[in-house]
């Protein structure tokens, strides 16, 4: 961890840097992984020569946009072509996600990004919320009790910087209160989903615990709504990360609370807005850091945008805002602009009673509904949520409503609120 540890000096000597400078580095890091993709990785070179551009065409940052975007599609279909010089799979760590339509796809790092990415950027973004070296951390992951076994078989000494330990999504809820409860976390980390579940159970049961004294949300749409729901149901100051299984953390929030910082001397950012109608664009990054396999203008499949004040934290990085969900899960209609998950989110949780809810759109007229009463699903609250959703989405709509005991998570072990199945 010796990489990790000198990861972290250097990324909290860049916190101490002006925006200025910030910049100069972040424009420095990408022409520099930019060429190395260039000359190193097949793919990219292919994919340049195929619009007849070098990196030498790239001069400004209005040339950025010269370059071609990159899907996670491209990269699936290309192979080995993915990789730089001198790494394949065997010699790179990798992670693995299933995506949001369920395909598989393993992103590939080498060991010093991996140090970086992994370990030191998120140490940085915890020490500044505030979390003190040696404190008790919770990660609730979306992984098998094996793996789980795994991660928590840790080295004593690593408990010096967080005590981490592990838990799995999948387990009953009572089993983590009984851990928390022995173990007395100053921190949990996990899904939005998750924390709502745990929340309305400890709230429900009238259940006395050591509440931790902060909540990291991340790889979930967190709205104002239900972080505020959140600080209610455990008196914790909360947190969300945005980032991404293939890129790791981007950007996260301080506590301020004014913005997601963005972590500039690792990642470019942008925000490409087709539509100029709209206040937000789709996220494209590029990871600055990685050279097993670089990611040039990722397209995250998410949308948000850059925020122009500066955070009154004094941090030189500069704010996002709230990703507003995944582009692929905007609900497009027959006779309306696309409707945000957000939008749809804030129609339904007006609705008095509804525990848990999902909505998915299978056609461009046929919308279901799925929900977990507080009680029971009643005709009035059916009819109430027909209602609301077709002041949003028009009359025509059709809406189903189903009601259910739980409501399944995805595969992934995530629990997708607004689902799409039609292409934008």
């Amino acid at each position: 961890m010796l990489g990790a540890a000198l990861g972290y000096m250097r990324l909290m000597q860049n916190t101490k840097l002006s925006p200025e400078e910030i910049e100069k580095m972040q424009w420095r890091k990408f022409k520099e992984i930019l060429a190395y993709a260039y000359d190193q990785v097949p793919f990219y070179r292919e994919k340049f020569q195929k619009v007849w551009i070098t990196p030498d065409d790239i001069q400004s940052r209005k040339d950025i946009a010269k370059i071609p975007v990159t899907t996670k599609e491209e990269l699936r279909k290309a192979g080995n072509k993915i990789f730089a010089t001198g790494y394949a799979k065997n010699n790179c760590k990798s992670s693995r996600t299933s995506g949001a339509k369920g395909l598989p796809f393993t992103s590939y790092f080498d060991t010093q990004a991996w140090h970086l990415l992994k370990y030191a950027s998120k140490l940085r973004a915890r020490r500044l919320c505030l979390l003190k070296f040696g404190s008790k951390v919770v990660n609730i992951e979306c992984e098998n009790k094996q793996t789980i076994k795994k991660l928590n078989n840790r080295p004593w000494y690593q408990d010096k910087v967080l005590k981490l330990r592990y838990l799995t999504v999948f387990d009953d809820i009572k089993q983590h209160i009984n851990f928390y409860t022995d173990f007395k976390p100053d921190a949990l980390y996990g899904l939005t989903s998750y924390f709502l579940q745990l929340g309305h159970y400890i709230h429900r049961n009238s259940i006395k615990w050591n509440q931790p004294k902060i909540i990291f949300t991340s790889g979930e749409m967190l709205d104002v709504h239900t972080k505020n729901k959140l600080q209610n149901y455990f008196g914790s100051q909360v947190y969300d990360i945005y980032g991404s299984t293939e890129l790791k953390e981007v950007a996260w929030e301080c506590p301020k609370h004014e913005g997601y910082h963005i972590n500039e001397d690792l990642y470019l950012v942008e925000f490409i807005n087709k539509d100029k109608s709209a206040d937000d664009g789709e996220i494209v990054v590029t990871s600055l850091v990685n050279h097993a396999m670089p990611l040039i203008r990722y397209d995250t499949g998410d949308r948000g945008k850059a925020l122009e004040k500066r955070c009154s934290c004094g941090l030189p990085f500069a704010l996002m805002g709230p990703s507003q969900g995944r582009a692929v899960d905007y609900f497009i209609l027959p006779d309306k602009p696309p409707v945000s998950p957000y939008a749809l989110t804030m129609t339904i949780e007006q609705i008095q009673g509804i525990l848990q809810y999902q909505i998915i759109q299978h056609t461009t007229v046929d919308i279901e509904v799925k929900i977990r009463p507080l009680d029971s699903c009643s005709e009035q609250m059916k009819q109430d949520i027909r209602r609301e959703l077709k002041k949003l989405l028009g009359e025509s709509i059709k809406i189903h409503i189903t009601p259910y005991p739980q409501i399944p998570r995805e595969k992934s072990g995530k629990y997708q609120v607004v689902k799409s199945e039609v292409k934008m």
